[in-house]
């Protein structure tokens, strides 16, 4: 199996460099900074999940494993392997 390291998305970088850049009270403000708290949640997360399943991995007692079905919810995610 190939895996590529996660990378941080594009966006967030650039709302990084552009917040700062912008005055206080520009009317544009408030939509980048939830854009970027949006894209960093979303990398976060992902992250996350890499943590989760790469210990499920570890665990499973062969040195490959198969995930059947992922199933996800509002509020749960399932995770079916063999």
């Amino acid at each position: 199996m190939i895996k590529k390291p996660r990378q941080i998305p594009l966006k967030v970088p650039f709302c990084e460099a552009l917040i700062p850049r912008l005055d206080a009270h520009h009317p544009k403000l408030p939509i980048i900074k939830n854009e970027h708290g949006t894209y960093y949640s979303g990398y976060i997360g992902e992250k996350n999940l890499d943590y989760h399943l790469s210990t499920l991995l570890r665990k499973s007692d062969t040195s490959t494993s198969r995930i059947d079905t992922l199933i996800f919810t509002m509020n749960y995610s399932f995770i079916f392997y063999q």
